[in-house]
């Protein structure tokens, strides 16, 4: 595996554990940007130096972060997604994560 030069929101990246902290390990991309990696997705395995496979997306506080998770679909892809939740502004969609994907409505196309 060879690190990822850069963070990439919305792809899969190979990431070095930097450090072990109380929510998680912080991953670090080449150009030294740093990511949460939070404790619910952190095995035994992943020790300081090691390289991990992670997709980047962001949190309900459009805060960048890590998960072993992969998505049905990353960034430039396309699948079928179920919708969970429909509101005003938008439809919630399960792309295999434990956030759901909101498609505003501006995104959806109408169909007759």
């Amino acid at each position: 595996m060879i690190i990822s030069q850069h963070l990439t929101l919305g792809c899969m990246n190979t990431l070095r554990v930097d450090r072990d902290t109380t929510p998680g390990l912080y991953l670090m991309a080449e150009d030294e940007q740093d990511v949460l990696l939070p404790g619910q997705y952190v095995t035994d395995a992943m020790l300081e130096d090691t390289l991990v496979d992670v997709f980047l997306y962001t949190d309900s506080e459009d805060r960048l972060v890590a998960t072993t998770l992969k998505p049905t679909a990353m960034l430039d892809e396309f699948a079928l997604f179920e919708v969970i939740d429909v509101a005003p502004f938008g439809a919630f969609m399960d792309w295999g994560l434990t956030k759901d994907l909101l498609v505003p409505n501006m995104f959806q196309k109408n169909s007759l």
